[in-house]
């Protein structure tokens, strides 16, 4: 009780570590399974855009404003798709969400 997040994923890392490959591998099977289906709902998403272009109008209005505006990180991440899939969690990841609650009970 009372660790400090650095010390708790210090503990995380070396009990990974120290974990068999016969205790890994249900968490890399996991993590496998999770990028295949990532991949996936990219590439469906891919092809669902396919063929959507803006029109030239848009293209001019844009380019007149992009050039008046110094373009800066907080705008090109507004625009961002909020739907987008986050990366897969890798093995390690889902063994430290498994393991984190035990160590900070102690």
């Amino acid at each position: 009780p009372g660790k400090s997040a650095a010390e708790i994923s210090s503990l995380v890392g070396k009990a990974w570590k120290a974990l068999p490959d016969g205790q890994r591998k249900p968490y890399e099977d996991d993590a496998a399974g999770r990028r295949v289906e990532h991949k996936e709902r990219g590439k469906s998403k891919a092809t669902a855009n396919v063929g959507k272009r803006k029109n030239d109008d848009d293209k001019k209005e844009e380019s007149d404003e992009q050039k008046s505006k110094p373009k800066s990180r907080k705008r090109l991440k507004k625009n961002e798709d909020p739907n987008k899939p986050r990366a897969p969690l890798t093995a390690f990841n889902l063994f430290a969400k498994e393991r984190r609650e035990a160590i900070k009970k102690g």
